[in-house]
């Protein structure tokens, strides 16, 4: 517990990239109101918001409200962001919109780079979902942009794979798969299946069928999609 209230309150940037489960961090959900409880209902709100978006909006406001009643602005971002995520996934796309540019602003006043570019693949995603495929890959390449900056493995992972996913759905097949086989190696385990997927509707496209049989197969078997392989089949971009 002392190294998780260390990681967090450090503001290092592996912190966004240490995969604690949402039960881990429930002890320390009602600690005092400060900054570091701020940060661990943020992380709470990431773990949970895929299954429970109801419960993760409650927790996301109230790590608003503390945020800015303390004037932290890293903690505010946080919340911006997971709120308009969690209204992305149901589907208010204006209401998202607004709440991820608000956070995109505050982590660029501070120069959160980490946020900055998680921020940029909320963004991106939330164009891809009103078939904006430009502007998405615009976006998603400024997040690859400040993953690298920030020596942000996940973030630079994830916007690879998403830039392949919109170059799928561009019919763009040889980017498509060269930036799947880039978020493949990026990834190296934690959101690679994502990446397999995109690399097999490629082959699927290009009619190499067999070959991306194979790749389904291993998307689903290999112990690197373990734990995400529904999210994987269930929702594109991540």
């Amino acid at each position: 517990m002392v190294f998780i209230l260390a990681i967090i309150a450090s503001g290092n940037p592996a912190w966004s990239q240490t995969q604690l489960r949402a039960d881990s961090l429930k002890p320390l959900l009602n600690r005092p109101d400060d900054s570091v409880r701020a940060d661990i209902i943020n992380q709470y709100v990431v773990q949970i918001r895929e299954g429970d978006n109801a419960n993760a909006l409650e927790w996301a406001v109230k790590a608003r409200d503390i945020s800015l009643q303390l004037d932290y602005k890293r903690g505010l971002a946080g919340a911006l962001a997971n709120m308009g995520w969690i209204n992305y996934r149901q589907g208010d796309f204006p209401t998202a919109l607004e709440l991820t540019t608000q956070s995109l602003g505050i982590s660029e006043s501070i120069r959160d780079y980490v946020d900055m570019g998680s921020g940029f693949n909320n963004l991106a995603s939330i164009y891809v979902e009103q078939k904006e495929y430009v502007a998405a890959l615009a976006t998603f390449k400024k997040a690859l942009a400040w993953g690298k900056k920030a020596g942000n493995s996940y973030t630079t992972g994830r916007s690879y794979n998403n830039i392949a996913y919109v170059y799928l759905l561009s019919n763009i097949l040889d980017s498509a798969r060269y930036y799947a086989l880039k978020g493949i190696d990026e990834t190296k385990g934690y959101t690679a299946g994502f990446a397999w997927r995109t690399l097999g509707d490629v082959c699927e496209k290009e009619n190499k069928i067999q070959e991306a049989e194979e790749i389904y197969l291993k998307t689903l078997g290999s112990p690197m999609s373990t734990g995400i392989t529904l999210s994987v089949f269930l929702q594109r971009t991540d």
